[in-house]
């Protein structure tokens, strides 16, 4: 019993009120400076909130048992510590958000709990560790300024801890002469002076030397940082004015009703058609890296017109946005942003161009703001973004995005009829023959929602047929997807989407085909999703009454898009 009372002993109480201010006032800051960055801005009022109210509590029951307090903490440092673990199993690949998050309620949990001077002293070293995760997170020089202030906080806890410590040593001087002759020079005349100006000396020293190690300290490339990595601008003129140039298919990817001539070094779905009897295999080299808060098919270019051979942007209208400085926000269209009402989370994404790409800002949809190597980007009908220029090997640009979270509960419940001026663009088809449309009705029959319906597509996709790059090209002419279907029954990604997709309009429900690239590969050594050119992809966008458009992965062999991000 003795040996728990010593467990859950507080130890001797601090009252020093300026030592707890300026302890509180290095914590706080080393909380702003790590909720600085864009993956913890929910956290940057109530973190710092709850610990003035906890550093206030706790000079409020300094003298008091704390038993409780201690065993209630502890219990809800397990309710933390079961959080983090639950996001690091969800997400394995970006474990830092994740321990950021478990330190700063750490740190908040300790700050109802310091009752003594050696509590003050632990959170001191804990607000140390946050400002080093704040300097790892750090993208620009704003980080400098919270330097400078929690170095003048800290110094300043310490030198009163220091002084603190002295004054106290005094009260006891048969226990300890030497202590208390060194707090008798403490509380000597001028004393104090003297200790503040050697805290201002070593304040100046900490100062300029932390200056010089930011100065070296290796960051992002390019010349004009805001909270987000991007390159300086370089579309000085734009020659495009929004249209689509994909280097590897100039011509747009379609010759005379020929096939283009396949390209392993580019992707045809990055072009304003897509022709089905193309085949080939795209090499694996890296196009891209990508860091981001969490993985999704970073979308390109969306397709709503099917012409029994392959797809094509029908509507040719532009939303021209400016921006003079980064970031430049984006306004959707209303059937793109319905799925806003729903559960949703903020996608961070920076891109790292390798090789030269189309002039197709890749993102995860849907984009809110850019941060661009432009200062005009075009938005199309369908939420494609397109800039002045192609991208660049060395560009960097940065996207923020919010991104519908799949819930099959929320997709059941949306069994409305679509608007008119969804049911007319996405249920056109060319004449497609009987069977493709038999087969459709078959799987649907008896699927009571157009959820269930969706899915009965999407599964008969994933199981009947075969994911192959060594296909053959078409041996008649006549409908791509019913020859996929009936005769080859096996394809590229192109094949599958487009199969989903027609089957769908042909029973009634919206869908379109979407080209971007996968999440790529995570580099260990870099944290860097490395994206290739054989990563480039086709997947399904289906509407749904009251959400809007939610992503489909007809092809086996692929992570079901409902999967990516969670």
């Amino acid at each position: 019993m003795v040996g728990w009372r010593r467990v859950l002993s507080s130890g001797e109480p601090e009252h020093s009120v300026p030592l707890r201010l300026w302890t509180l006032a290095a914590v706080v800051v080393s909380v702003f400076a790590v909720t600085a960055h864009d993956d913890f801005l929910e956290h940057r009022l109530i973190i710092p909130l709850l610990v003035a109210a906890g550093f206030a509590f706790s000079y409020w029951r300094r003298g008091r048992p704390n038993w409780w307090v201690k065993i209630l903490l502890a219990v809800l440092c397990l309710g933390v510590g079961w959080q983090f673990l639950r996001d690091v199993v969800g997400d394995p690949y970006h474990t830092s958000v994740p321990l950021t998050v478990l330190l700063l309620w750490l740190q908040t949990l300790h700050s109802f709990d310091v009752p003594a001077r050696r509590d003050l002293l632990f959170s001191l070293l804990s607000s140390v560790i946050l400002m080093a995760v704040a300097a790892a997170f750090a993208l620009d020089q704003t980080f400098l300024a919270y330097l400078a202030v929690y170095a003048l906080t800290a110094v300043q806890a310490l030198v009163h801890n220091a002084w603190q410590a002295a004054r106290d040593a005094a009260a006891m001087p048969a226990i300890n002469p030497v202590a208390a002759a060194r707090a008798a020079h403490a509380d000597a005349p001028g004393a104090h002076r003297g200790i503040m100006w050697a805290a201002s000396h070593l304040l100046v020293v900490v100062l300029l030397g932390a200056a010089v190690v930011f100065v070296f300290t290796p960051r992002f490339e390019g010349g004009r940082l805001t909270s987000l990595p991007f390159s300086p601008q370089r579309f000085l003129l734009d020659v495009l004015a929004g249209r689509l140039l994909n280097p590897a298919y100039p011509d747009g990817g379609e010759a005379d009703g020929v096939p283009p001539q396949w390209n392993p070094r580019g992707y045809f779905g990055f072009s304003p058609n897509v022709d089905l009897r193309l085949r080939g295999r795209l090499d694996d080299t890296v196009v891209m890296r990508v860091r981001a808060t969490r993985q999704y098919n970073w979308r390109a270019l969306v397709f709503d017109t099917y012409t029994g051979t392959g797809w094509k942007i029908s509507d040719p209208g532009l939303t021209q946005f400016d921006g003079s400085a980064p970031p430049i926000h984006l306004v959707h269209r209303r059937d793109e942003v319905l799925s806003y009402r729903f559960r949703h989370e903020r996608v961070v994404q920076s891109f790292y161009i390798d090789v030269e790409q189309p002039n197709v800002v890749f993102a995860a949809p849907l984009a809110e703001r850019l941060y661009l190597p432009a200062s005009r980007v075009y938005l199309d009908r369908f939420g494609s973004m397109r800039l002045p220029g192609t991208l660049k090997p060395g560009d960097v640009y940065s996207v923020v995005s919010r991104v519908f979270t799949h819930d099959a509960a929320v997709l059941r419940a949306a069994d409305g009829s679509p608007p008119g001026f969804i049911t007319e663009r996405y249920l056109a088809l060319p004449r497609v023959p009987d069977r493709v449309r038999a087969l459709a009705e078959r799987l649907v029959a008896g699927e009571p929602t157009v959820y269930d319906r969706v899915m009965a597509v999407n599964r008969h996709l994933w199981t009947a047929y075969r994911y192959d790059l060594t296909i053959p090209h078409q041996r008649r002419p006549g409908d791509a997807v019913d020859y996929f279907l009936f005769e080859e029954r096996r394809g590229y990604c192109e094949q599958f989407a487009s199969a989903m997709v027609v089957m769908l309009r042909s029973v009634g429900i919206p869908a379109r085909l979407v080209t971007g690239y996968t999440p790529g590969t995570l580099n260990p050594i870099t944290g860097l999703l490395e994206v290739r050119n054989s990563d480039a992809h086709a997947w399904v966008e289906v509407f749904f009454a009251g959400v809007g458009w939610v992503e489909f992965e007809p092809t086996p062999g692929f992570p079901d898009t409902a999967d990516l991000g969670g």
